[in-house]
């Protein structure tokens, strides 16, 4: 799929941003078991994103990874993440962020999930990196940034490299976590944003930006492993 997807994006002069977006569902009402966005920006960070239903685990994480790798390795990649997320309805998220705490309340409650838009959050991506995730992928730009040892005798216990185009992926753990608070051991993501502190963004260059329910909302989110 990314080779096609690359020839295709190659191929044209685009002047313009251009988004596409295929979602699959047992009906049409409701929200999507599979989705597929790609947004080619010439003025900002474009992105690539692909959601999967959890079934996708019964083949094993390391699916996941290999799917990562073949979709965005033919990219030149800024960053990029692998692990749990939430899907809702745009209207729903707006409504609920609004007049309900339930998303609030599921970012306090599963650290591991992510809820973040690339709609939303893609602007932050040229200049820093915004998440750590079960993998986190840097591109050679943000790997160049990080400074970072990637040794094995440097990073967090249980944690692995892999290639992935011409950038790398840190893997945290053999499986991913939901980052159940007081549950799951936190403790290889917050070595692992400790690793990348140079390169993640800060409480400052957060704080204008309202998204998840509340600008402090956003910020606790972004800080959630330190």
């Amino acid at each position: 799929m990314s080779t096609h997807l690359a020839k295709w994006v190659d191929n044209q002069k685009w002047d313009k941003p251009f988004a596409m977006a295929l979602h699959g569902s047992e009906r049409g009402d409701s929200v999507s078991d599979i989705s597929f966005q790609l947004c080619n920006d010439p003025y900002r960070t474009g992105y690539i994103r692909l959601l999967l239903p959890i079934d996708t685990l019964e083949q094993g994480s390391q699916s996941l990874r290999d799917i990562a790798v073949e979709l965005i390795g033919d990219f030149p990649f800024v960053s990029g993440y692998i692990g749990f997320g939430l899907n809702v309805f745009t209207s729903t998220y707006q409504k609920l962020t609004l007049f309900d705490p339930f998303i609030p309340t599921l970012l306090e409650r599963f650290h591991c999930v992510d809820f973040t838009d690339p709609y939303r959050f893609k602007e932050f991506e040229d200049t820093a990196l915004l998440n750590i995730g079960w993998c986190t992928l840097l591109g050679p730009k943000r790997k160049k940034q990080s400074k970072v040892s990637f040794s094995s005798r440097k990073l967090p216990p249980g944690a692995s490299t892999f290639n992935i185009g011409k950038g790398m992926g840190l893997q945290i753990s053999e499986d991913p976590t939901l980052g159940v608070v007081g549950v799951d051991d936190l403790t290889p993501y917050r070595e692992t944003a400790k690793l990348f502190a140079r390169i993640r963004h800060t409480r400052e260059s957060v704080a204008p930006f309202d998204s998840l329910g509340g600008t402090e909302v956003t910020v606790d989110w972004v800080e959630r492993f330190d």
